[in-house]
């Protein structure tokens, strides 16, 4: 019977993990107000007969409810020592930092803050002690 232990999640990972999912809830939290804000479109476009602006509200909000439940599981994953949930939030943060850095000076602050925060969450990822979590996680599977 093998005693094998699972390597201790290192608080660099931990610190990741959160951020991760401080910004899903944060964008679960925005599709909240943007279907609030289709109903508010939706009652407007009863009136004045364009219904257009409240669907597109909804889609949006759809998306975002969709991206935010798969980033979660994908942070869990990560947490977990996957290698390959900390390649792909890599590539969600690559996406992210070109869509802040291409809205250039339109950028809110808030978009600027969520920048900040997925440039360390990604960085943190990669640390020697998180690298070192990895593999460890990488050869005993």
């Amino acid at each position: 019977m093998s005693t094998s232990t699972s390597p201790a999640t290192p608080s660099a990972v931990n610190w990741s993990f959160a951020i991760w999912v401080i910004g899903a809830i944060l964008g679960l939290v925005s599709a909240v107000f943007l279907f609030i804000a289709a109903a508010g479109a939706g009652t407007v476009a009863a009136i004045s007969g364009a219904g257009v602006a409240g669907l597109a509200l909804i889609i949006v909000g759809i998306v975002i409810v969709l991206v935010a439940i798969f980033e979660l599981v994908v942070v869990v994953k990560m947490r977990g020592g996957r290698n390959w949930a900390r390649v792909l939030l890599t590539i969600f943060a690559v996406l992210q930092v070109v869509g802040t850095l291409t809205q250039g000076g339109n950028s809110s602050f808030w978009s600027w803050l969520a920048f900040a925060a997925i440039v360390i969450a990604t960085i943190l990822m990669f640390v020697p002690s998180a690298n070192a979590y990895f593999a460890a996680r990488r050869t005993r599977v």
